[in-house]
């Protein structure tokens, strides 16, 4: 019996299950100190999808906001149990009226007006709004939310959608709000007259775009009948012939233009309220910038684009601003780029740039393909950039606060020159790489500041992403057999944990999480705290589940169980493979034992059962709390984000007293030896 062992590790106010409201705090304040003492990150970014955060069953309109008590939950769980300093959206911009290939992207959205997911309804029901809806009325768009899938899918259609439910809720809310009396509509209807003529310069051809797309059932602008109507907005147009006909439309379609300017303004408004809830959590509150332009972009501007001329990898068919102009401040493409990061800049406090190697070398081509270049821009496009957002923030202006998408494939972007040296625009700012394809040479905390001499405050680092292979499927696909096996060999190196060990799936999955912790900057994604097993955005498929995976209702509880499976990310997991990667559990032994005692209590260990189990014939092989299988490959893709929602069930009393003396004895033999250098 190894009794002495196990009480020196012992807090003896922790209790099986749960955390209490006591518990949390300690929790909160052991991460603090393990933070301090591996080095408290730069940034650290908690990257989620407002339209997937989640709801009540009695308030399921198909999408979330932060402004909900369970939004408001799930910003706790961010702030108790990851390192975050950040909270990120993925791009929040306006839908088209019909999706692109097929499903809701958020990178194909506008990318300056707002979707009207971001509007929290029960706000509207309350009397800060006028009480502009009705509770029951909000329960017909509940009741209209009624898919199988509901509860682990959000459903754009219920919302975004022109006349969808809610779209028609809002129009009853958009009516009370007109006519309605009371001093809390006075006060929202000088705000709103406020929010138009500040935002007049994109509202307006955004507003009259949607009506008109309306009137010819056509997004293609370049394909309505009216040539007036088509060139609205280019400069080289009759003057005289565009205002009189923008006349014309603000009054014939005066109510559904301002229709459209109340949907904007109450999703500007929402999002400041979210951001301000991620301020009392001492949260910054970060966007997601899309390198895409829509058909509403290029129909308000239409010289800042070249025509028949797409940039980036060429099957994305994104509108191409024009190059060739745009290092000319006064030119039609760099105010629109302008006007695009200055607008993000009022709406968050950092900020993603998405597809930033597009800005340095954008890839150039035409719909024929007889056009394609490489056009290298240096530094130009993001000194624009960077000045634009300067524009807004004054004196707090931080460049370190935007972070650049870096990582593409060499066919279409080489971050680095011949000699292995940063190319020349992208030093000095934060670029974003993960660890999805780490091997010995390339993708782990080590090889950026070691191999390629960055200064580690230059790049930010994390395991997965919105398009990345999520951590269980990379584990357990037997197709990713030699990403893993380079994968392990590197982890092993680092974090100085066997390669036998490595082989286990949630050990992998665990280690792989643990990692990021030792760059200067990293980030997560949400799948990844909860421990889903789908890439939230597919890109080797049209998929209709793509960027719909939601975080479930009761998210607290659901990181509990999750935890518990044994799949999901513990934050104390990780600081004690780092501890001991770099000897900090020799010099901080105290410390060490409340971090280890966390993190069995959230995997479910009870404490209690630590002494009274024998530790002999035991190996120094690390538990495995619930071993992820290999996936169905067969199995319909929505049963497996289904069941990603269920909640879990606790393990079996035998398995937790295997775990936990396998636990106590790993402890003691990592204590009685001493670890490698870092």
């Amino acid at each position: 019996m190894r009794v002495g062992i196990v009480q020196n590790f012992r807090n003896t106010n922790l209790s099986f299950g749960n955390l209490t409201n006591e518990e949390k705090e300690a929790f909160k304040q052991t991460k603090k100190e393990a933070l301090d003492i591996i080095g408290r990150p730069e940034k650290s970014v908690f990257i989620y999808s407002s339209a997937c955060l989640p709801r009540s069953a009695e308030s399921n309109i198909g999408t979330g906001t932060l402004l909900s008590k369970q939004g408001e939950e799930f910003l706790d769980v961010v702030r108790t149990f990851t390192p975050a300093d950040t909270i990120q959206d993925v791009p929040a911009g306006e839908f088209m009226p019909k999706p692109a290939n097929g499903y809701y992207g958020a990178y194909e959205t506008s990318s300056q007006s707002l979707s009207s997911h971001l509007i929290e309804p029960e706000l509207l029901t309350d009397e800060r709004f006028g009480k502009i809806i009705t509770p029951e009325e909000l329960q017909e768009v509940v009741s209209a939310n009624n898919g199988q899938y509901k509860d682990v899918l959000a459903n754009f259609e219920n919302v975004v959608e022109p006349d969808s439910p809610f779209d028609n809720l809002l129009k009853k809310a958009y009516e009370r709000f007109k006519t309605g009396e009371g001093e809390k509509l006075d006060v929202l209807r000088s705000e709103f007259a406020d929010y138009k003529t500040k935002n007049t310069s994109w509202l307006e051809p955004h507003s009259i775009y949607s009506v008109l797309s309306k009137k010819y059932n056509n997004p293609m602008s370049d394909q309505w009948e009216n040539e007036t109507d088509k060139r609205l907005y280019d400069v080289t147009f009759s003057e005289e012939a565009r205002n009189a006909r923008k006349a014309e439309i603000l009054k014939e379609s005066a109510d559904d233009i301002e229709f459209y300017n109340f949907k904007q303004f109450l999703s500007d408004k929402f999002l400041g309220l979210a951001r301000e809830k991620a301020h009392e959590r001492g949260l910054k509150f970060g966007g997601d910038i899309p390198y895409q332009f829509t058909l509403s972009d290029v129909f308000s501007n239409p010289k800042a684009f070249s025509f028949d001329v797409f940039m980036g990898p060429r099957d994305l068919k994104i509108p191409a601003l024009d190059f060739y102009q745009i290092a000319d401040p006064n030119s039609a493409a760099a105010k629109m780029l302008a006007q695009k990061f200055s607008l993000a800049a009022q709406r968050y406090d950092t900020l993603r740039v998405g597809m930033g190697w597009g800005y340095v070398t954008p890839m150039l081509s035409n719909s024929s393909g007889s056009y394609n270049e490489k056009k290298y821009m240096g530094s130009q496009v993001l000194d624009l950039i960077e000045n634009a957002v300067k524009s807004v923030k004054g004196d707090d202006f931080n460049r370190s606060d935007l972070f650049y998408e870096i990582e593409a494939g060499e066919q279409d972007f080489k971050a680095f020159n011949d000699d292995g040296t940063l190319l020349e625009p992208l030093k000095d700012r934060v670029k974003i790489y993960s660890s999805d394809y780490m091997s010995e040479g390339w993708g782990s905390s080590r090889v950026y500041p070691e191999k390629f001499k960055m200064n580690p405050s230059e790049f930010m680092y994390g395991a997965s992403n919105v398009n990345t292979t999520p951590l269980m499927e990379l584990a357990s696909h037997g197709a990713y057999e030699q990403r893993k096996e380079a994968q392990v060999s590197e982890l092993s190196e680092i974090l100085h944990i066997k390669p036998s060990t490595l082989e286990n799936a949630d050990e992998f999955i665990r280690a792989k999480n643990a990692e990021p912790l030792l760059a200067k900057n990293n980030f997560m994604f949400f799948t990844e705290l909860f421990g889903m097993d789908r890439r939230f955005n597919d890109l080797t498929k049209t998929n209709s589940e793509n960027f719909r995976v939601k975080i479930p209702a009761n998210p607290e509880q659901a990181y509990y169980d999750a935890v518990k499976e044994g799949h999901a990310f513990n934050i104390m997991d990780a600081f004690e493979k780092v501890f001991k990667a770099k000897g900090y559990d020799k010099k901080h032994p105290e410390l060490f034992a409340k971090i280890v005692e966390f993190k069995n209590k959230l995997y479910g260990i009870d404490p209690e059962k630590l002494i009274d189990e024998t530790a002999e014939g035991m190996h120094s092989e690390p538990p495995v709390i619930n071993p992820v299988n290999e996936p169905e490959v067969e199995k319909p893709a929505v049963e497996t984000v289904e069941k990603a929602a269920k909640k879990n069930k606790y393990l079996k009393p035998a398995l937790i007293i295997t775990v936990a003396a396998v636990a106590l004895y790993s402890a003691y033999k990592y204590f009685s030896k001493k670890p490698k250098a870092a």
